[in-house]
């Protein structure tokens, strides 16, 4: 087996905050380990380890009951601790180890954020900003796909958009794309990929958001990532020569957080500030989605995951292109952490020439 490519001390998105329901405990597998999301009657939010202690059958069979969750098996309750609290068996005792291991959860930004490494080191001021998703003034259309590949293959994908021209060529793509101008740039534990398309044909998807414009457009994509594996992309058309006031455009975020090595929750958000109450303009993108993202990008990573095995793409060097740039700071960037955090180091201080700060001990 490949070593791991999982860091654990980071924020991922463990759900949307609508998939967790009082009374409705709710499974996911991150990072390889079975979590059960729980919402109490007051509206917080916890997460534990998705076995009980006792015989590990899963918890989020069992029921719950005000605040604790029962185990389906043996009846056992355990409070917001993970602490066993309630044994319904007359005359035995509860063992003290008798405890479901929490993870820290914050509740922003329309999601569940959880912490899989250290609970100490979970600062919320580390997740990253997607006031986007709740602005008031924007709506947004949400969902999460799965996606049978490594996190770090979908990063890739998402980071070179050069690829729109011809893996999306009905909803996203145009040829403005591939002769487009692209800047990256590093800071800290961020890359911005950015590429500039002006004055060429509108894609599809955007395109059907500007019935009455028949000329060239001029196309932007933004790409803002923090790692390891968090997104946001300003992207939109306006006719060419014209401010992007102009024209319509979106904030989308792809959030990847790890399943397995080999599998991938992508949850994906799309928010716009024009035609807020128009459910019509909803339903048109979640089909672009659906038909780019799971028709087309899916199968292209997943393919991508069958041909390299158990092995990272890098370390079968591949031939690497100008159009690699972003992927390969992202990357260089992953691999600073991921060796840190076998070190128990943290990254912090001034970035190097890949973007990657000093590492120092904690």
């Amino acid at each position: 087996m490949i070593k791991t490519s999982l860091l654990r001390n980071c924020w991922y998105v463990g759900a949307w905050s609508d998939e967790v329901a009082f009374g409705r405990p709710m499974a996911r597998t991150i990072l390889a380990e079975p979590v059960v999301f729980l919402r109490y009657e007051d509206g917080s939010v916890n997460a534990l380890a998705d076995r009980c202690p006792h015989r590990y059958a899963p918890l989020h069979q069992g029921r719950q009951v005000g605040d604790q969750i029962h185990c389906p098996y043996h009846g056992l309750g355990f409070d917001r601790t993970g602490t066993c609290v309630h044994n319904p068996h007359a005359g035995t005792r509860i063992p003290s180890h008798a405890v479901a291991r929490t993870f820290p959860v914050v509740e922003r930004y329309a999601a569940l954020w959880i912490w899989m490494g250290d609970a100490e080191l979970a600062d919320p001021d580390l997740i990253p900003d997607f006031q986007c998703h709740v602005a008031p003034d924007r709506r947004l259309v949400k969902g999460v796909v799965s996606m049978g590949a490594n996190y770090r293959l979908i990063n890739d994908n998402l980071l070179d958009l050069s690829h729109v021209e011809f893996l999306h060529p009905t909803t996203l793509a145009s040829e403005a794309i591939a002769r487009g101008e692209h800047a990256v740039h590093v800071d800290g534990l961020t890359v911005r990929s950015d590429r500039w398309c002006p004055d060429g044909a509108a894609p599809p998807a955007w395109g059907a958001q500007m019935p009455d414009h028949e000329g060239p457009v001029d196309h932007w994509l933004e790409m803002r990532w923090t790692a390891p594996s968090l997104m946001l992309l300003d992207v939109g058309i306006t006719p060419s020569g014209q401010p992007r006031s102009a024209g319509v455009g979106a904030l989308v975020s792809h959030n990847l957080t790890p399943e397995t090595e080999t599998s991938t929750h992508y949850f994906w958000g799309v928010t716009r500030d024009w035609k807020t109450d128009d459910e019509t303009v909803d339903r048109i993108w979640e089909g672009a989605i659906e038909m780019a993202f799971v028709g087309e990008d899916a199968p292209m990573v997943m393919a991508q995951q069958v041909a390299l095995g158990d092995q990272d793409l890098y370390d079968m060097r591949p031939a690497l292109f100008e159009i690699d740039l972003a992927p390969n700071r992202a990357r260089t960037i992953l691999k600073k952490l991921l060796k840190a955090e076998a070190r128990s180091e943290i990254p912090e201080g001034p970035v190097d020439e890949n973007g990657v700060g000093a590492l120092t001990s904690r």
